[in-house]
């Protein structure tokens, strides 16, 4: 079962992504990602290909209750519909 995970940085640092789409697989591995920045540059990955500086993780993120406790990160659940739409807007670079 996949699960999808809305992440937004509470730090403004320009260099860095502000947003964080992922898909996760059953053993919360990284399936998919897309990493939006201030200046409205979309970064994407998976395991066959991914934009310069975005990477997927290579280890297991932890249970989303977890995630939940990164005092810079604001994060919910969102839909595998929601993760997509923002995956084909990453793919197109809009």
């Amino acid at each position: 079962m996949m699960t999808y995970v809305h992440s937004k940085s509470r730090q403004n640092r320009p260099q860095r992504p502000t947003e964080y789409f992922v898909e996760f697989d059953a053993l919360r591995n990284e399936i998919r990602k897309v990493e939006i920045y201030q200046d409205g540059r979309f970064g994407y990955a998976t395991q066959e290909k991914n934009t310069p500086g975005t990477e997927l993780g290579l280890l297991p993120a932890p249970p989303f209750s977890e995630i939940l406790k990164i005092p810079d990160l604001e994060s919910w659940q969102i839909t595998a519909a929601e993760f997509d739409a923002i995956w084909k807007k990453a793919l197109q670079g809009k």
